[in-house]
């Protein structure tokens, strides 16, 4: 918020209405900003982000839903590093993490997995031209495969929106990038995105002049936008 960073996890109860911050075990993580959250089981996966005094961060904490309880895990092998502003999803027992800023650059296009298992990092292998570097974007996971769509990234000497959308899939290991039909959202950054039923929701976030409350569709089965 305005005075800076925060820390704590709260609920919200939909059929309430009503926010609730919960009675936890553990030690919580240290506020910061710009993490990543994952869903995988029972438990919600944050990872990276930046504190109000500048310093990045590459630790992996887990919330246990099922007794509230925070851990903290050590990792090995190959991971994004310390990163804000990436994008993450979860799909079985594995995180992927993609894009975000290191601090000094864009980190390059490659699609790191964590295994939740082992707590292992990975890239994983990628055929074809990957998405250009970025930050502030999405990543959704739909079935076996993960939508990343937006962000800031380079063009030329210029940061600017993007509005391109691309699958990445897992069982072939390769990226995609779908032709889509009606009213694209545009370029897009610091949006949400989730999937409701066949469609691929894109809401909130700002374009290259302001923030925007606009809520766009794109059905996966036809890849038509709907406004």
């Amino acid at each position: 918020n305005a005075e800076g960073a925060l820390a704590g996890l709260r609920y919200m109860h939909i059929e309430q209405m009503r926010w609730e911050i919960p009675k936890a075990s553990g030690k919580e993580p240290t506020p910061r900003f710009g993490t990543t959250y994952s869903v995988a089981a029972t438990s919600l996966f944050l990872f990276g982000g930046e504190t109000d005094g500048g310093v990045l961060l590459d630790s992996l904490y887990q919330f246990d839903t099922s007794n509230n309880s925070w851990h903290s895990h050590s990792c090995r092998g190959v991971s994004p590093g310390a990163v804000v502003n990436a994008a993450a999803a979860a799909i079985g027992s594995k995180m992927y993490v993609f894009g975000g800023w290191n601090g000094v650059e864009l980190l390059q296009p490659k699609l790191h997995v964590l295994d939740l298992s082992t707590m292992i990092w990975d890239v994983c292998p990628d055929d074809g031209e990957q998405p250009a570097p970025r930050q502030l974007h999405t990543m959704t996971a739909v079935r076996d495969s993960l939508i990343v769509y937006g962000g800031k990234g380079p063009d030329g000497k210029n940061i600017i929106p993007k509005d391109d959308l691309a699958i990445y899939d897992l069982s072939s290991e390769t990226w995609s990038y779908p032709a889509c039909r009606g009213e694209a959202p545009g370029g897009r950054w610091g949006h949400q995105a989730m999937l409701w039923g066949n469609c691929l929701a894109i809401g909130l976030g700002a374009d290259n002049e302001r923030e925007t409350v606009v809520l766009s569709m794109l059905n996966l089965e036809t890849y038509a936008w709907e406004a």
